[in-house]
């Protein structure tokens, strides 16, 4: 994982926060069922949280960034998605550096626009919750 991790913080153009980084050296994906965001829950479920691992390519953080990367705003990263193919975000530029936002996939070309869900990668963390049954 150190030369993928290595690569992708290339590719982004900075340094991934170090949160996110201890969080991708212990994390195996999966689907999270159930799983939503405490702060909007009517809006903002949580599919899966993505990986650096050696789990199916669906969920693997630096395949998802080559996939979509040219469309997402600059210096972000895909953290997360939810059922509905839209991503959780990871900002790596300095204004909001390791921030997470919520990025709605129907949008015109060049819309860059976001909705700030947490502070920080462990604020996120701390958001999410079980839906209850």
């Amino acid at each position: 994982m150190p030369s993928r991790l290595s690569e992708l913080e290339q590719k982004v153009g900075t340094s991934l926060p170090d949160d996110y980084k201890a969080f991708l050296a212990q994390h195996i994906a999966v689907d999270e069922a159930g799983l939503y965001v405490s702060s909007n829950p009517d809006y903002w479920g949580v599919r899966s949280l993505f990986e650096l691992g050696s789990g199916s390519k669906d969920y693997q953080a630096d395949e998802i960034y080559r996939l979509v990367g040219d469309v997402l705003p600059s210096s972000s990263l895909p953290v997360a998605d939810d059922w509905a193919g839209n991503f959780y975000l990871l900002i790596c530029s300095e204004a909001q550096a390791g921030s997470v936002v919520w990025w709605n996939h129907e949008r015109d070309l060049n819309d860059f626009s976001v909705q700030e869900v947490a502070n920080s990668f462990a604020a996120f963390l701390g958001l999410l919750a079980d839906e209850e049954i």
